[in-house]
Parts: structure tokens; sequence; C-alpha cells
């Protein structure tokens, strides 16, 4: 087996503020679960910075990472953002907490799945 050489040419991330329940005016996405704030994400990821090159369709594995799970992301493993977004139903997800690390394992874990064929 040949493995395949990865790169990552781009980056989003989900726009975060500290949460402040008991201060609602202070609270920029309170209003906002996170899956929908995921969701948000994709579409933008898709319909600007990713339009004319990549397709939702041409997904096969979507992997999410969080400090804090709650919500449809726990009992769903990341899919309820898919759902949200519009994207096929075919993509597997996986959901991930590493806390800080979350990021940093969700990338290895799509650089491994890319360059060893399993994505």
């Amino acid at each position: 087996m040949k493995i395949r050489d990865v790169y990552i040419t781009d980056f989003i991330r989900t726009p975060f503020s500290r949460s402040r329940p008991r201060e609602p005016p202070r609270d920029v996405f309170g209003n906002i679960r996170p899956d929908e704030l995921a969701a948000l994400t994709l579409i933008d990821m898709f319909d600007n910075r990713l339009k004319g090159k990549v397709k939702p369709e041409d997904v096969d594995e979507f992997i999410i990472g969080a400090t804090h799970f709650n919500y449809e992301h726990i009992a769903f493993g990341g899919r309820y953002s898919l759902f949200l977004a519009k994207f096929p139903s075919k993509i597997s997800s996986i959901a991930l907490d590493r806390q800080c690390g979350s990021a940093m394992t969700c990338a290895s874990i799509g650089f491994t799945n890319i360059a060893l064929g399993n994505s």
C-alpha cells in the first residue's frame, strides 16, 4: 500500500465567545446551539471558501471536536450539524472531546484516514 501525501490548504472553525448564561446581553452565541453554529460554519465554508472546488457530496467523513458536547451533538456524534447544513446523509461522522486538543486530534485522524486511503 502506498501512503498518500496529504496537505491542509485551508481551515475554518466555529466562532466562540465566553459563555455568560446569566448575562444574556454579553453572551454573544447564547441563543445558538453548538450544532447550529457548526452547521452555519459548514454552510459558509462550502458556499464561499470551497465554492467550485469541493462539494458536500465529495465528503466521505466529518470529524468534529469540542471541549464539551451537549444537546444533539453528544447523541448523534456530530451528524446533526451535517443534517442542519443539508449535507448528504451518507456521510459518516466522528465527534470527540479532547479538551484543548480536539482540533489537532481531529486533524490527525483525518490526515491518517486520507493518507491510508480510508477516507
